[in-house]
C-alpha cells in the first residue's frame, strides 16, 4: 500500500528529483521509496543504472580534483542538449 500512494506521488516529481532518491539523498529514504522512484524512472525510459554510474563518476572526480568538477558537470549539461 505505501509502495503505491509512492507512486503516485511520485508521478509529480522530476527526474531529478528522483534521480536524488536513488543516488545523492539515498540515505534519507526507506527501500519502499526507492523501488517506487526506480519504477516511475523506468516507466519515463530513464536507465537507472547509467545514472547511477554517473553520479559515481562525478563523486570520484570531485574526490580527486574538486576544481575538475564544474568542467565535468557543464561538459555533461552540454552533451545532454545535442
Amino acid at each position: 500500500m505505501i509502495k503505491e500512494q509512492l507512486l503516485k506521488q511520485y508521478a509529480d516529481f522530476s527526474d531529478r528529483e528522483l534521480i536524488n532518491i536513488l543516488t545523492r539523498d539515498k540515505q534519507k529514504y526507506t527501500p519502499a521509496a526507492w523501488d517506487a522512484a526506480q519504477i516511475e524512472l523506468e516507466k519515463r525510459s530513464i536507465n537507472v543504472e547509467e545514472l547511477k554510474m554517473s553520479e559515481l563518476l562525478l563523486l570520484l572526480i570531485h574526490l580527486l580534483n574538486p576544481t575538475r568538477t564544474l568542467l565535468w558537470t557543464s561538459s555533461m549539461q552540454m552533451s545532454k542538449r545535442d
